[in-house]
């Protein structure tokens, strides 16, 4: 009954090979029969027994990513075969209701914030806006035909060359007066953030340098990508320092009048416009590999953008948006 509800395909061991061994050897053979099929990226080794880690070692020395899986008395000489570079990480299985599995989450991860009020309403957004005038027009067209309209988002055009915690001199030249206006209309803004800084000196640049604050080579020297800048770096999140001085970066457009921020290419994208996989991109986070916490760069720079938002505005709700992300942001 249990293999018909679990959807289990049996196999027939007959008395001369029964026993730990003999199922050891089967998954082994198994294993390398899908191998040497050449159609697969890698292998899931559900295990805590040492008997598989030359397994492990052979499937990688053909190339193949091997993530194992096993209890927290896994010996240490398997968790080093897998490819996890010698570091376990948790996995947590919840149990019970769907109602109890998500409170258990929750208590983990964080339970979802509360938004301010406007951020709740119609938000208008589209790539691009390039001047001051054509976001005044777009928002007294939104009134004069009586459309429900609440934030518009402010692209990379509204930045100076693409330089993030700025504005175009030449397209927005009063940002404060521009939101004088768009208030009286009943409008917010949302302006985008991308973590890409441009490599050239400016403060946020010049900041990041000296502080040593950046993603890094392994010989020490700033990584350099590619984004909407031309020559980009990017900030190490995982870095307290960092955090808090990229929260402190966005006061000139707060002082401007902006509302929330919208975290734009923060997965993050390292080379605009090229085919790259990142998780084998030579980068490092002050001493960790980038494919390590990769998934934790969206997290990273959240936290930095609200904890900035909370100082600089006490007693107001931050809004953020967040094009990546992963669990607990």
């Amino acid at each position: 009954e249990a293999i018909n509800t679990h959807a289990i395909q049996p196999m027939q061991q007959f008395a001369y090979t029964t026993g730990k061994n003999a199922t050891d050897s089967a998954m082994i053979i198994d294993a390398m029969d899908l191998l040497y099929t050449g159609n697969l990226d890698g292998f899931c080794l559900v295990t805590s027994d040492s008997d598989f880690t030359k397994l492990a070692s052979r499937l990688r020395e053909s190339g193949k990513t091997v993530y194992g899986f096993g209890e927290s008395r896994t010996p240490q000489s398997l968790v080093a075969a897998c490819d996890t570079e010698g570091t376990p990480g948790a996995v947590i299985v919840f149990r019970g209701s769907i109602i109890e599995i998500v409170g258990d989450l929750a208590s983990l991860a964080g339970r979802s914030f509360l938004p301010p009020a406007w951020a709740l309403g119609f938000h208008q957004s589209r790539w691009s806006y390039r001047t001051s005038d054509a976001v005044i027009d777009i928002a007294r067209r939104f009134r004069a035909l009586d459309l429900p309209a609440d934030v518009i988002h402010l692209d990379i055009h509204s930045m100076d060359r693409y330089r993030v915690f700025t504005f175009s001199p030449e397209r927005f030249p009063r940002p404060a007066q521009m939101h004088d206006e768009l208030r009286s209309l009943g409008f917010r803004t949302l302006a985008i953030i991308d973590p890409g800084v441009s490599a050239v000196p400016y403060p946020v640049y010049e900041a990041l340098r000296a502080g040593d604050m950046l993603l890094g080579r392994p010989d020490g020297e700033p990584y350099e990508g590619k984004v909407w800048p031309g020559a980009t770096v990017f900030p190490d999140f995982t870095l307290e320092r960092t955090r808090q001085c990229w929260g402190r970066f966005h006061q000139p457009l707060i002082a401007a009048g902006v509302a929330g921020f919208w975290n734009d290419m923060n997965d993050p994208v390292l080379r605009i416009g090229e085919a790259y996989d990142p998780l084998v991109e030579d980068l490092q986070h002050h001493g960790v590999p980038h494919r390590r916490v990769r998934n934790l760069y969206a997290n990273g720079m959240a936290e930095a953008t609200v904890s900035g938002l909370q100082s600089m505005r006490p007693g107001h709700r931050p809004f953020v948006l967040s094009r990546s992300g992963f669990l607990g942001i």
